[in-house]
């Protein structure tokens, strides 16, 4: 998976950002994921730009080397260790509660970014002070457009949340895997 973005013209300076703080805090959870952890990591380290990008990964105990594989080759990242796998959301927010950047990308460990896609973010944001939350383009490895449901119809998604079919398609193994 990967994330592309728009390119938006015109950078717009914030009055009164604290320069010492972190332009971005990038957040990831992760579990024994160890390989597809490394390329999101250098794809954040790759396409960061001028930003001052903070980086925090909470390790769910994993037991493939995650963590040293990240303190060997990207020393500069936090990292959280949790003596249990707690599950992504418990992770999240202690990831969440470290962050000092002006702004957080909650990353997924198997994506990658793009060329300039933090940057573009950010300046999205700055652009947009009444904007309380973007999100990127996200695409798989086909290169199609991922929905939230992951599914590749829009419309499908929008009827599931408005019809209460969306718990009944979760519990629904062989209905889950066909669509």
């Amino acid at each position: 998976m990967s994330i592309q973005h728009e390119k938006i013209s015109g950078f717009v300076e914030v009055p009164g950002h604290d320069q010492s703080e972190p332009d971005l805090t990038v957040c990831i959870v992760t579990r024994n994921r160890r390989n597809d952890l490394e390329h999101a990591l250098q794809s954040v380290h790759d396409n960061a730009s001028s930003l001052c990008v903070e980086v925090i990964v909470v390790d769910n105990h994993s037991t493939d080397g995650t963590a040293e594989i990240i303190k060997e080759k990207y020393p500069q990242v936090q990292i959280i260790h949790s003596p249990v796998n707690q599950g992504y959301a418990p992770a999240m927010n202690l990831a969440l509660a470290r962050a000092r950047g002006q702004y957080v990308l909650a990353l997924s460990d198997d994506a990658e970014l793009e060329p300039d896609s933090e940057e573009a973010l950010v300046r999205f944001m700055w652009s947009h002070p009444a904007a309380g939350l973007a999100g990127p383009r996200t695409i798989d490895g086909r290169g199609q457009i991922v929905t939230t449901l992951h599914h590749p119809s829009l419309l499908l998604s929008i009827w599931t949340e408005i019809i209460p079919i969306k718990p009944w398609l979760r519990r629904t193994h062989l209905v889950r895997f066909a669509l």
